[in-house]
C-alpha cells in the first residue's frame, strides 16, 4: 500500500473462479483504490455476475483483502 492506496492485489485460496481472466481483471482493478474504499470496491468487482466463484463468496474475498490491507498498514 502506498499513500493509503492499493499498489498490488493478489487473491488466492481454496476456491475456483471462472472465467479466470475476469478474476484477474478484478485483482488488477484494485490497484490505485484508496484503502478506505477497498472493501466496497472489492465486493463490487468480485460480485460481477459474469464471474462464477466456487468455494468462496465475494464478501469473503473483500473481507480477506481488508484484513490484509489492515495488516500491511500496521507494519
Amino acid at each position: 500500500m502506498e499513500s493509503g492506496s492499493i499498489i498490488k492485489a493478489s487473491v488466492c485460496g481454496d476456491f475456483f473462479a471462472y472465467p479466470e481472466d475476469l478474476f484477474e481483471a478484478a485483482e488488477a482493478d484494485l490497484v490505485g483504490v484508496p484503502a478506505d474504499r477497498l472493501g466496497e470496491t472489492a465486493l463490487a468487482l468480485f460480485a460481477d455476475q459474469r464471474m462464477q466463484i466456487i468455494g468462496a463468496e465475494p464478501e469473503d474475498i473483500a473481507r480477506a483483502l481488508m484484513e490484509a490491507a489492515d495488516a500491511a498498514q500496521a507494519d
